[in-house]
């Protein structure tokens, strides 16, 4: 059987590492939630990138589109024997272009608002990541803490009485 002061001593050695263990736990666990946090930050950056891209494709696409609709248009003015270098003809060409071009812009400014979400999202979980980490580090301090109040009323207890 063991001595009291032995034991009291293996008691508050114990006490000390599981204050230990439990304060770097939490450290880890701040650690570990703000590298998910980044790499997620990581992901949502690479989607603004792709809805830029795609921003880009799709204003393309719709002059693809344009152009198509200015050669029927001139087709069928041709086919009919319309004077094509000025008056209504020309203008119905020149609108056509110029609707295009605004249905091409307003891709890319929709395409540019997107991302430019994303990217705010993309800090959003940077600042999280961040915060997830100090929180990990003040509730290992706070373990650190508490288990050191915790031995020293039980040391207390027990060198105290004496």
């Amino acid at each position: 059987m063991c001595e009291p002061v032995s034991a009291s001593i293996a008691s508050l050695g114990l006490m000390a590492a599981g204050t230990a263990v439990g304060a770097v736990s939490k450290h880890q666990q701040g650690k570990m939630q703000q590298t998910i946090l980044m790499r997620n930050a990581e992901l949502v950056d690479m989607e603004a990138d792709d809805i830029r891209h795609l921003g880009g494709l799709e204003a393309q696409r719709i002059r693809l589109v344009g152009r198509e609709l200015e050669g029927r248009q001139v087709a069928t003015f041709a086919a009919g024997n319309v004077d094509l270098s000025g008056g209504t003809p020309a203008a119905v060409v020149a609108q056509t272009a110029a609707y295009t071009e605004l249905d091409a812009a307003i891709a890319r400014v929709n395409a540019s608002r997107a991302a430019w979400a994303k990217e705010r999202e993309g800090e959003n979980l940077r600042f999280q990541g961040l915060m997830a980490r100090k929180a990990g580090d003040t509730a290992a301090f706070a373990t650190l803490l508490s288990g050191g109040a915790q031995a020293a009323g039980a040391a207390y207890g027990y060198y105290g009485k004496r």
